[in-house]
């Protein structure tokens, strides 16, 4: 459980707050056993929160999904062999039936907090066989652009569709990155574009992660259709 340390105080209740929170949820037989990640995101004052918590980290708002994956693969790391672990497990990076739920998460986060978020469609020109998926989308998170590549999502649909999400980034800047992608091709013999749809959150005026995919992929079906 990731719990956020800044939670404003409830006025109901002996508990307060984030750490309040983290007391509840460890004084309860039911959800005492579930390994907790605090949060936080300035110095506020910890006290009481890492007696009671696995482990805190510093995670600045908007939280990035990736981010969140990599301290949980990390705690796991460290729990090591706690029985606990025996209950739930780490199912592996986002996968590509993940792509709706990362989309929509994204969307929210940018409409939320105000900022630009682009979505990149590219079909291959051949289908990329499972055992190589992961070295292509390995390729692909190589060649973005620092710091994007920390905060990017690359997802591979049915072996033939590249799709990219790329918060704070505008259609433009996309296009841009797309063309750097294109440049380093030949270092990946498995990246060919056929076709390539941008869509932007705020340029396609989209309010929702499945309506910023089907901008995206509708953009490269007119590109090929003319």
């Amino acid at each position: 459980i990731f719990v956020d340390i800044d939670l404003p105080a409830s006025e109901e209740g002996p508990q307060r707050g984030g750490a309040g929170l983290i007391g509840l949820l460890k004084s309860n037989p039911r959800t005492s056993r579930i390994p907790i990640i605090a949060t936080v995101e300035g110095s506020e004052s910890l006290l009481g929160c890492l007696a009671e918590a696995e482990t805190l980290v510093s995670l600045k708002k908007p939280y990035q999904v990736n981010r969140l994956c990599f301290h949980l693969k990390e705690i796991m790391a460290i729990l090591g062999g706690d029985p606990r672990l025996n209950e739930w497990k780490w199912l592996g990076e986002v996968s590509a039936g993940d792509l709706p739920l990362v989309a929509e998460y994204e969307v929210l986060r940018a409409l939320r907090f105000k900022q630009n978020l682009s979505c990149v469609s590219i079909v291959l020109r051949e289908r990329v066989p499972a055992a190589e998926s992961a070295l292509l989308i390995d390729w692909v998170y190589g060649a973005l652009p620092q710091p994007l590549c920390r905060s990017a999502h690359v997802f591979l649909e049915a072996g033939r569709e590249l799709v990219l999400l790329l918060p704070q980034t505008t259609v433009e800047e996309a296009n841009s990155i797309f063309g750097q992608l294109k440049s380093q091709a030949a270092n990946f013999n498995g990246f060919g574009a056929l076709a390539v749809g941008f869509a932007g959150c705020r340029e396609s005026n989209v309010t929702s992660g499945i309506g910023l995919l089907a901008c995206a992929r509708g953009a490269w079906r007119k590109q090929n259709s003319t």
